[in-house]
């Protein structure tokens, strides 16, 4: 992958995680805090960024894998982020969330 594509999917990432950023802070598992990371969506209660998450899922982790990374987090918190960022996916392009 050329340094030009990995540009064009961080930007994308970063665009969808910004339009995003106000459905996430209103989950259970991740927060938005000014105060914590400079406002960047992370798992409540860590400084674990959800850009990180997303980022090893994307280059074929697993939850075990990521889970082995940061053992702090448990497996099924990992699975509740992603169900939290589909939803807020869902949300952002369809005005409701269908889950």
């Amino acid at each position: 992958m050329s340094q030009n594509d990995r540009k064009l999917k961080r930007a994308s990432l970063l665009d969808f995680l910004s339009l995003a950023k106000i459905n996430l802070s209103m989950g259970k598992y991740i927060e938005v805090d000014k105060n914590i990371i400079s406002g960047a969506p992370v798992i409540r209660g860590t400084r674990i960024l959800i850009e990180r998450i997303m980022f090893l899922i994307k280059d074929g982790y697993n939850f075990d894998a990521i889970h082995a990374q940061y053992p702090q987090v448990e497996r099924k918190t990992l699975e509740s982020v992603m169900d939290e960022i589909t939803r807020s996916v869902i949300a952002v392009h369809h005005g409701t969330s269908l889950l």
